[in-house]
């Protein structure tokens, strides 16, 4: 999950291109997946299983690692826009 201040990793791995990583910070966890740096939180899987629902595919995940950094606000993409969630009052 992207923080708000990843816009251009968010770009980056969302865009067309050969090497979405390239100019991406990240580092490889003890699974061997790529955890990308200043993330929100990141959560790794293996495949559970896997359904078929018309021309689509859901993927059910068994969760091996979870991890969430606080101090950090999520990157929320709506509409076709950038927006920040509002504080709790």
């Amino acid at each position: 999950l992207l923080a708000r201040g990843q816009i251009a990793t968010c770009r980056s791995l969302g865009g067309r291109g050969v090497d979405k990583f390239e100019g991406v910070l990240w580092h490889t966890s003890a699974h061997g997946t790529p955890v990308l740096d200043g993330a929100l939180a990141t959560i790794e899987c293996t495949i559970h299983s896997v359904i078929e629902a018309g021309d689509h595919f859901i993927v059910l995940g068994r969760v091996l690692t979870m991890q969430a950094n606080d101090e950090l606000s999520p990157l929320v993409f709506f509409r076709s826009a950038y927006a920040q969630v509002a504080s709790a009052p």
